[in-house]
């Protein structure tokens, strides 16, 4: 316990920064600071620490480490004033309120704010008036929430967009658009629904530069999230719910009518663990490597052999001991063949009608896909609703367990799913062979992994390509 009486110690706070955040502290901190130092120097006193909580509410279920630190200095007779801008700065919730005036009156520590006078806790009238104050600043507090959440509703109605962080796409204000990042959005759905993956989607913004709106590089879900947004098709988001017949005051990066083609495509799309380069590591840049088979089971590899040529070669003969036969064949003219073979196919539209066949008889897979994803979505809106103080973190936490017990349910249902996708890539097709030379390499590694099993074979010696070494086995 300190033995200096003239010892004081300043405590600051603002509930929410309104500046860049460029500083250490705002400058409505930095005027609180200076008049609790000016009202020491009135008072003779020693200021020997300053605590502040920058752009953390008193009223908020959120930690301050200024006012917790104040409370031990308090405690332990650090010091016998503490000084502050007026009352509400310490506390705007009688829990809090209790806590420091109990620890001050046991301390014996007096309180002199540069608006509201002094308060010493041992008198019994100041200490029933400083709760009164309490109270009155905890029932200000929730008309002020009350107040931003009616203000929130209106804007709503009205199809303005909520003001928080800021939108990957879109500028600060919520309503421009970012040019570079919008056409990198349209650009990535394109390649969505041309067949690619999420997560190459996400290596190439990263390659490109474009990173999400918080500076970081992207992973296939946070873009998966980033491009359902309703927002992005000119819809109003309020409280997790689409508001029906509103029309936001933002420039839409989609049509109403992308934005459903884009949601089909990824609420259909297949399950990591069924595309044919599920691994993590470096994608394949062959059509057949991981796909294409050997005779002895083991699938094929890409390499190159002493005479630059590039072939495929069965992955059991890069081991040192390898036992039975294995084939190796020159890649260009095997990858040709198994696409103009596809390409055939797709031309007659059978294998359109035998996937939408099947696609029909999946109807509860796809029901399941699509509240998987629902889940998803609301699992990441839940954070928001924080922020928001639509829920509480304890509310939030029992929603999210919840959900993350149905998301597990729907995993374990859909494993039995046959849920490829892609009839989405090959629906429309009319002219096989045009698709098939057009369509990036990912989008022909799910065909050939969805439609064929294909098997290099022994060939007879001699010169020349022979197709019969190459069986292609239908599996629809």
């Amino acid at each position: 316990m300190t033995t200096n009486h003239n010892a004081a110690v300043i405590y600051a706070r603002l509930s929410q920064r309104r500046d860049d955040g460029a500083a250490d502290h705002s400058p409505a901190i930095e005027r609180q600071v200076a008049l609790c130092r000016q009202l020491a120097t009135d008072h003779g006193l020693e200021v020997t620490a300053t605590h502040v909580d920058d752009g953390v509410s008193a009223w908020a279920a959120t930690a301050r480490p200024g006012f917790e630190t104040l409370l031990s200095d308090v405690t332990v007779g650090r010091a016998r004033v503490v000084l502050a801008y007026a009352p509400d700065r310490l506390a705007r919730n009688l829990g809090d309120y209790a806590r420091l005036f109990d620890a001050a009156k046991r301390a014996r520590v007096v309180f002199k704010f540069v608006v509201g006078g002094d308060v010493d806790p041992r008198d019994a009238n100041q200490d029933f008036m400083s709760g009164v104050s309490a109270l009155v600043s905890a029932h200000e507090s929730a008309l002020k929430s009350t107040r931003v959440r009616a203000a929130n509703d209106q804007r709503a109605a009205q199809g303005r967009v909520h003001r928080g962080k800021r939108t990957f796409g879109y500028a600060a204000n919520g309503v421009d658009l970012e040019p570079r990042e919008a056409e990198a959005l349209r650009e990535v759905a394109r390649r969505i629904l041309a067949g690619d993956s999420l997560r190459s989607c996400a290596r190439w913004l990263n390659e490109v530069g474009v990173l999400t709106a918080g500076g970081k590089a992207w992973a296939a879900n946070t873009l998966k999230y980033s491009l359902l947004r309703p927002t992005l098709a000119g819809y109003i988001v309020h409280r997790g719910e689409v508001i029906e017949g509103v029309v936001g005051e933002q420039a839409a990066i989609f049509t109403e009518a992308e934005h459903a083609q884009l949601k089909a495509a990824l609420a259909t799309r297949a399950r990591p663990d069924s595309r044919p380069n599920h691994r993590r590591g470096r994608a394949p840049s062959t059509l057949g490597t991981g796909l294409y088979r050997c005779i002895c089971g083991e699938t094929m590899t890409a390499s190159r052999d002493k005479q630059g040529v590039d072939a495929y070669r069965c992955r059991a003969t890069l081991l040192p001991k390898r036992e039975g036969k294995h084939t190796t064949r020159r890649r260009e003219p095997v990858d040709d063949l198994v696409g103009m073979v596809i390409a055939a196919r797709l031309d007659s539209g059978d294998v359109q009608r035998l996937l939408a066949a099947q696609a029909n008889d999946a109807g509860e897979g796809q029901r399941l896909a699509a509240r998987r994803d629902e889940v998803r979505a609301e699992l990441d809106d839940l954070a928001d609703a924080v922020v928001s103080r639509a829920l509480t973190v304890k509310q939030a936490a029992t929603i999210s367990t919840g959900l993350q017990a149905e998301l597990g349910r729907l995993d374990a249902a859909l494993a039995a799913a046959d849920n490829t996708g892609v009839l989405e890539l090959v629906g429309g097709v009319v002219d096989g062979q045009a698709w098939w030379n057009e369509a990036s390499l990912e989008a022909r590694r799910t065909l050939v992994s969805a439609l064929v099993t294909v098997t290099l074979l022994p060939s007879k010696r001699g010169p020349g390509f022979k197709p019969e070494s190459v069986g292609i086995e239908w599996k629809i």
